[in-house]
């Protein structure tokens, strides 16, 4: 499942709380990959062409499909999916070839481009935004989405809510869009709209102006109105007049959501993606550091599983019937080699994107280590592993028995921090 960037937590939250309190009998478990994936948007009437220079696979996508296929010769997914009404795809590759994507892509002659123009593109089309044009009290059938709803399933979430006689009754507030009599003019958002005699309306969610219509314009929430009709948008001491029209301002038929038939994919491929490692800019600084008492390194990719069920005899465990698998060349517990069948295991996820594993050895390594941890690492209370904090950023720390050292697995995003945080500490 892929979800929202922003809101990736809540959706698990939520599907967890259902699993949890409403379905409790599912033979299901959930395991974030997010930190395993970068995704590049490539997006535009010539997007076409460059997935078919870096992804040949995915280059002829149907709209809401994706494909599992090389991206730049690595492993990688293509969504056909579009958040702003442009010919669109949204590229997955594991995270150390993030970089290696995107400096491509912009040699390819892209151009990067920012959250600001993606709300513009969308509010051209009419594309509400959750929790923009939305609240606690709008529903599909608001922004002209009934389409959206099952009339065949015979229950889903948030089926009751349609039904309550509120949700049903005539003279809700729907979607329009609002032109303002100065094309100059903007209408500030949370502007009140009302009407020629006096009463509020709604109100306005969106507000932009626009390069490809050459003027303002507005996305609101209105009840009693009609295409064509007259009213004003009033923030403070200002009233602007505007006209309702329809939601839709740019490409009302859809025709740049597939892009142009005549541009077709250059001939041709680019491969060759380079790994990328989020701590590898402090190599230098590690050997700096290094002294007889205490030494860091990152180790070389390091392939996990997250396992869920039963304990599978090996590997750290991270919390109920939740355990963190590591494949190792040596024979230590808690290793497993992937010779030995794990990739066929059922219920082994695979999440080596995730974390980056850090090696902290020496006689001072606990010194460095208490500076910033805050449980008790003395060998005769410290289990061997746990999860905690060190230097602010959650990790799970590993002690080695014998080898008077400890395994640091963090989070990618944050690996980089927590290695520049280890030198700092090593180094005083």
């Amino acid at each position: 499942m892929t979800t929202t960037t922003g809101n990736a937590a809540a959706v698990l939250d939520w599907l967890e709380e259902w699993r949890q309190t409403e379905w409790p009998g599912l033979e299901v478990s959930f395991t974030s990959v997010t930190d395993h994936w970068a995704t590049v948007a490539v997006v535009g009437p010539k997007a076409r062409e460059i997935i078919g220079l870096i992804a040949p696979g995915a280059e002829e996508l149907a709209f809401m499909t994706y494909a599992a296929t090389s991206v730049l010769g690595v492993d990688g997914r293509v969504f056909r999916i579009s958040f702003s009404g442009e010919l669109a795809y949204e590229v997955n590759v594991p995270w150390w070839y993030g970089r290696s994507l995107w400096e491509t892509v912009l040699d390819l002659g892209a151009v990067p481009y920012g959250t600001e123009t993606m709300h513009v593109l969308r509010a051209e089309k009419g594309f509400a935004i959750v929790g923009q044009e939305t609240d606690g009290t709008v529903t599909p059938q608001d922004l002209g989405m009934s389409w959206l709803v099952s009339k065949r399933k015979p229950d889903f979430v948030g089926k009751r809510s349609h039904a309550r006689p509120d949700t049903a009754r005539e003279g809700r507030k729907r979607l329009v869009g609002l032109l303002a009599d100065d094309p100059a003019a903007f209408v500030a958002e949370g502007a009140q709209v009302v009407g020629q005699t006096g009463p509020m309306l709604g109100h306005v969610t969106s507000s932009y102006l626009s390069a490809a219509l050459g003027r303002s314009f507005s996305l609101a929430m209105v009840r009693g109105v009609a295409v064509g009709d007259r009213v004003s948008a009033v923030s403070g001491e200002a009233a602007v007049p505007v006209t309702v029209v329809e939601p839709v301002f740019y490409d009302p038929g859809n025709t740049r959501r597939d892009g142009d038939p005549a541009v077709r994919p250059v001939a041709g491929r680019v491969e060759g993606c380079r790994k990328e490692s989020p701590a590898a800019a402090f190599a230098d600084r590690f050997e700096a550091a290094g002294s007889e008492r205490v030494c860091l390194r990152e180790l070389p990719f390091v392939r996990m599983w997250e396992v869920r069920g039963a304990d599978p005899g090996v590997g750290l465990r991270l919390g109920p019937d939740w355990w963190l698998v590591t494949e190792d060349t040596d024979e230590r517990p808690g290793r497993v080699d992937a010779s030995g069948g794990a990739e066929e295991r059922p219920g082994w996820v695979d999440v080596s994107g995730q974390r980056t594993v850090l090696e902290l050895m020496g006689p001072g390594a606990l010194d460095v280590l208490i500076t910033g941890c805050p449980i008790d690492l003395h060998p005769a209370v410290f289990p061997g592993h746990a999860q905690t904090l060190l230097g602010k950023a959650a990790v799970l720390l590993e002690r080695l028995a014998g080898e008077g050292g400890y395994r640091i697995y963090v989070r990618s995003s944050y690996a980089a921090y927590l290695a520049e945080w280890l030198l700092d500490a090593l180094e005083g």
